[in-house]
């Protein structure tokens, strides 16, 4: 069975210290590994994901969507 998800803000690669901090890690590296490894904890291969904006900033970081499991479909934000 698919399960459909949707979430937002994830704010992967964003180096500005009020979002990893704010969220309780001391670097963005250590911010993104977490949610990369939460997702890939609750996401199926074929389940379907609505990231609805503000998913990654930067090359590194758009690049690192392709490590999270699931069908994705982005809604760009103004990230």
């Amino acid at each position: 069975m698919t399960t459909v998800f949707f979430i937002a803000d994830l704010h992967l690669g964003h180096n500005k210290e009020f979002i990893y901090k704010r969220r309780g890690f001391t670097c963005v590296e250590e911010h993104d590994e977490y949610i990369i490894d939460q997702w890939n904890k609750n996401i199926r291969k074929r389940d379907v994901v609505w990231c609805l904006g503000d998913m990654a900033f930067g090359r590194a970081a758009i690049s690192s969507l392709e490590r999270l499991r699931g069908i994705k479909h982005l809604v760009l934000g103004n990230h």
